[in-house]
């Protein structure tokens, strides 16, 4: 009869220890949520400001390029318009031949530079 008393108090034990580490099992589960619940917004507004950099990023690349290019319009236009005064010149007055060839030679130079 002692030996089923005896049993009976190991099986307990065994049942308590196994019930302790559910509960401890169960806190701890609860307490990793709780840590979620609390950090996800943080985490979503490093998500976006990362995504927000990204965007910056190209964003700036987009406008050094279209800075460039502006640039470069620039210099077409006004290489143009010496050009049509060099020409306007020479049909009004006839005398400006050696001007027309230095402009044509600025233009030869702009058009082999690009």
């Amino acid at each position: 009869m002692e030996q089923v008393i005896q049993a009976e108090t190991a099986w307990l034990y065994i049942m308590g220890i196994c019930g302790a580490i559910i509960t401890l099992g169960g806190a701890i589960a609860v307490l990793v949520k709780l840590y979620r619940w609390v950090r996800k917004p943080s985490a979503e507004n490093t998500d976006s400001i990362e995504q927000m950099m990204d965007y910056l990023a190209s964003d700036k690349r987009r406008i050094e390029a279209l800075e460039r290019r502006q640039d470069e319009q620039e210099a077409e236009s006004k290489l143009m318009l010496k050009s049509l005064m060099q020409i306007m010149s020479h049909e009004i007055d006839g005398n400006h031949k050696e001007q027309l060839r230095v402009t044509r030679d600025e233009v030869e130079q702009f058009l082999i530079d690009k």
